[in-house]
C-alpha cells in the first residue's frame, strides 16, 4: 500500500532488490542514467521494447526512468486514449480494453517485441461494484457487508485479469 507497485516492478525489470532504499522512496527517482536491466538486454538482442501503463506517465517518475531502463516506447493513459476505445471500472481502465491495445501494439510490430504492461483495473481501493459487473459471487457469514464488498471486488478483478491473460495468450 502506498508505493507498493513500483518496487516489485523495478525488481522484476532489473533483478535488483529495493529493500535497501529509504522508506517511502521509489526506485525510479534514483535512475538518472542508463541502467542495465532485463529490458535493455532485450533491446540489445534486437527486440523492440515497449511499456504500457494506463495511468499518469510521470507517476513514480516512470516517464523519466523507463528510457534509462531500455524501453524504446512508453504508452501511458493519454496515449492509450488515442489508440482505441477504453472502458472503465471504478475509474480505472479495464484489463479487457488494455488487452485490446496490447494486441494492437503486438500486431503492428514487424520485429520481436518485449511488451511490459501494468494493469489498473484491480487497483485499490476496492469499492463496491455495480451488481451487473459482478460475475463471481463471494459469500461469507463471517465478513461484514463492507468487507464482503471489498473481497468481491478484488476477486472479480482477479477473474477479469485471468480472462484478459487467457485472451492475450490465445
Amino acid at each position: 500500500i502506498g508505493g507498493g507497485t513500483v518496487r516489485p516492478e523495478f525488481e522484476l525489470l532489473t533483478g535488483l532488490d529495493t529493500e535497501t532504499l529509504p522508506s517511502g522512496s521509489t526506485p525510479y527517482e534514483y535512475i538518472t542514467r542508463p541502467l542495465e536491466s532485463y529490458v535493455s538486454n532485450y533491446r540489445d538482442a534486437g527486440y523492440h521494447t515497449v511499456a504500457v501503463h494506463p495511468y499518469i506517465p510521470s507517476f513514480y517518475a516512470r516517464d523519466a526512468a523507463y528510457p534509462y531502463l531500455g524501453f524504446d516506447a512508453f504508452y501511458s493513459h493519454q496515449d492509450l486514449e488515442q489508440m482505441g476505445p477504453l472502458s472503465y471500472k471504478r475509474g480505472y481502465v479495464t484489463d479487457e480494453s488494455l488487452e485490446a491495445i496490447m494486441e494492437q501494439i503486438l500486431d503492428q510490430s514487424e520485429e520481436p517485441m518485449f511488451l511490459f504492461a501494468i494493469t489498473m483495473e484491480n487497483h485499490q481501493p476496492f469499492s463496491p461494484l455495480p451488481e451487473e459487473e459482478i460475475q463471481i459471487q463471494v459469500s461469507s457469514d463471517l465478513l461484514s457487508q463492507s468487507s464482503l464488498d471489498t473481497v468481491t471486488t478484488y476477486v472479480q478483478g482477479l477473474y477479469d485479469a485471468d480472462q484478459m491473460l487467457g485472451r492475450l495468450v490465445e
